[in-house]
């Protein structure tokens, strides 16, 4: 027994494309007494058969809404951008389906494309910022090209000072050269890609150009005067400038390497400086000796001096002869008097007062200067008292 499902197929099928993804569908009714029970409802279902962007592939992207109750239209959502569609209707009750509607075909028309997935710059310049990006993954129809916004931004309110819009043609571009730019100065970029329909979501990205390269200038005193720009934290910069043959410039007309080369010869200078008014301060005294070894090379540097120049009254005491005396008095004392502090004054003082003494004593001179006499019969005690204060030496 076949089950009791609806035996007719609404009528009248009716699409109205409303956007690039929404569609409204309107139908006739089934007789009632075709329902062959109690109506439940009404089925769409539409096929996506190809896009416009590849037509040769063939397509079979199946999708179905239910929509409940007795009506004659339905709103069909999240369709595909410039495709091609087949859409039928059903009715069905608590039994099953009924037979479904001649199929109608549709088209959607061309949509904006998506946001393109990636933007970024490169090789900045003092007036000029390349531009790099690639096509947006869904197009929704047939690329006309990009529109790029960029804006000068104060860097202090991050507000635009001023705004410019262009249009950059070919839907194969994907990198621009912008050119005209103010140097040093920071810039927001805005790229949208474009179909006839129009433009899609702007992607965003900031970016500075490049700042002045470093001046110095030498004057002729060789006094080195340098110029420093303004630096941009976390910005783009710009490689140095290439000559009119494409090749590097020389390093001589480079700023850095004229002002590191007199830093160089500043910081030589004052080296110098400094070395030499420390010689002059330390003199010939300059090197101190440990403190252990101070007195022996202070004995040493006395000693060295006296050899080169020696002095009239250290070599009289050198020359002198010691005293000499015995514990035997018939032993002649030999020789003069002698100071025991060297000095020769007192020395020729005490040498006359003891010929005189000995002159009146009855005292002789043998042939070589030595007295004569008996020491035992009348020797005398004697001393002679240091003027340093030294202890006397009895005779």
């Amino acid at each position: 027994m076949c089950p009791l499902v609806p035996t007719a197929a609404p009528r009248d099928v009716a699409v109205e494309v409303m956007n690039t993804t929404v569609l409204r569908v309107s139908w006739t009714p089934v007789p009632p007494a075709t329902l062959r029970g109690h109506l439940k409802g009404y089925h769409v279902h539409w096929l996506r058969k190809r896009s416009f962007l590849n037509p040769d592939k063939i397509l079979d992207e199946r999708h179905t809404l239910s929509f409940p109750g007795k009506r004659t239209h339905a709103i069909v959502p999240n369709l595909d951008a410039f495709s091609e569609y087949t859409l039928t209707v059903n009715v069905f009750n608590k039994k099953g389906n009924g037979p479904s509607s001649d199929p109608v075909t549709f088209n959607t028309p061309e949509g904006v494309p998506e946001q393109v997935p990636i933007l970024t710059t490169s090789n900045a310049q003092k007036e000029s910022i390349r531009l790099v990006w690639a096509p947006p993954l869904v197009a929704n129809g047939i690329l006309t090209g990009y529109l790029l916004q960029y804006h000068l931004i104060n860097e202090t309110t991050k507000e635009a000072r001023d705004s410019w819009e262009m249009n950059i043609t070919g839907p194969d571009t994907t990198h621009w050269q912008l050119e005209g730019l103010e140097e040093g100065s920071l810039y927001l970029f805005h790229l949208s890609a474009c179909t006839r329909a129009g433009c899609g979501p702007p992607l965003a990205q900031e970016s500075s150009t490049a700042t002045p390269a470093p001046v110095a200038s030498v004057d002729g005193n060789h006094n080195c005067s340098l110029s420093f720009p303004r630096l941009i934290p976390d910005r783009a910069t710009h490689p140095p400038p290439l000559g009119a043959a494409g090749q590097p410039r020389s390093i001589s007309t480079k700023g850095w390497f004229i002002g590191t080369m007199c830093a160089v010869a500043l910081l030589t200078l004052i080296v110098l400086t400094v070395c030499f008014m420390r010689r002059n301060q330390g003199g010939k005294y300059a090197g101190t000796p440990p403190p252990g070894r101070q007195d022996v090379v202070a004995m040493d540097k006395v000693k060295e001096k006296e050899d080169l120049h020696p002095d009239e009254e250290s070599q009289a005491m050198n020359d002198d002869t010691f005293c000499e005396y015995s514990d035997s008095d018939e032993k002649p004392l030999r020789g003069s008097s002698c100071s025991l502090n060297g000095d020769d004054a007192v020395g020729d003082g005490v040498s006359r007062d003891s010929l005189v003494d000995y002159a009146d004593g009855g005292g002789e001179f043998s042939e070589d200067g030595s007295f004569i006499g008996e020491y035992s019969g009348h020797k005398r005690g004697g001393s002679v008292t240091e003027p340093n204060g030294f202890g006397p030496v009895s005779a």
